[in-house]
């Protein structure tokens, strides 16, 4: 038998003359940060979830005890368990600090509530961003970059308030667009996660992703085929932004 494999499998313990096999190092980590039953199946569950960025050579997860190491970590500091973790590349080596994210109702709290925003009645104004330009371009027309249409995946989503209708088809309706950038951004998506930019030319179309930098159209189509993103009039920040 080849001794580096038999020794990368099984890590065992010689104690008092007798061979026993070793305990998994994370078998008892659950017990040693009392986490209840639970919660410890809730982070078993996210921990096995798949990771958002699978497939992507630039990226390699951390290992299975690091994953839980993180959500236990989170759970003690905030006392509920991170449905985002996988969603925000949170289990990713040497991507994103989760000390730097907080809860999904903090976050709530924070962009929506405002003191005195009700929540119950104003959310989708807020959380929908085509919603939102609708309402705003009332007013400030000039203010807001020109909407083409709606998509998830392959397939146009209609929606009155974007220019570009006639087509079903997703790749059909970014052909029809005129040589240039455009910046495409979910629909109610948070803190820029999965922004990118579509540079066209007459023959050719490149997509670059905000964190993962140039990915292919497969790439982009997995990407987008998640949730509802819409593609805008890219438009380039004032200089006194760039310093």
């Amino acid at each position: 038998m080849n001794i580096k494999k038999f020794a990368a499998k099984t890590l065992l313990i010689f104690t008092f003359g007798i061979l026993l096999p070793a305990t998994p190092v994370s078998a008892d980590i659950y017990t040693r940060n009392k986490i209840p039953e639970k919660i410890k199946n809730q982070i078993e569950k996210i921990v096995d979830t798949p990771s958002n960025l699978d497939g992507f050579s630039s990226f390699r997860r951390k290992t299975r005890q690091e994953r839980i190491e993180d959500n236990i970590k989170w759970y003690k500091k905030h006392f509920k368990v991170n449905q985002e973790y996988t969603r925000y590349g949170l289990d990713i080596k040497n991507y994103r600090n989760q000390d730097d994210y907080m809860t999904g109702s903090e976050l709530k709290l924070l962009s929506v509530h405002h003191g005195n925003v009700s929540p119950l009645k104003n959310r989708k104004l807020l959380a929908d961003k085509l919603t939102f330009d609708e309402k705003t371009r009332k007013y400030y027309p000039e203010n807001l970059a020109d909407v083409y249409f709606a998509f998830k995946g392959e397939n146009i989503i209609p929606r009155k308030n974007t220019l570009i209708k006639k087509y079903k088809k997703t790749f059909s309706a970014l052909k029809s667009l005129d040589n240039g950038t455009y910046f495409v951004k979910e629909l109610s998506g948070l803190c820029g996660n999965n922004a990118m930019i579509i540079n066209k030319t007459d023959n050719d179309m490149t997509f670059r992703h905000v964190t993962k930098g140039k990915i292919t159209k497969d790439e982009f189509k997995n990407i987008t085929g998640k949730r509802i993103f819409f593609v805008q009039k890219y438009v380039e920040n004032h200089e006194k932004s760039k310093n």
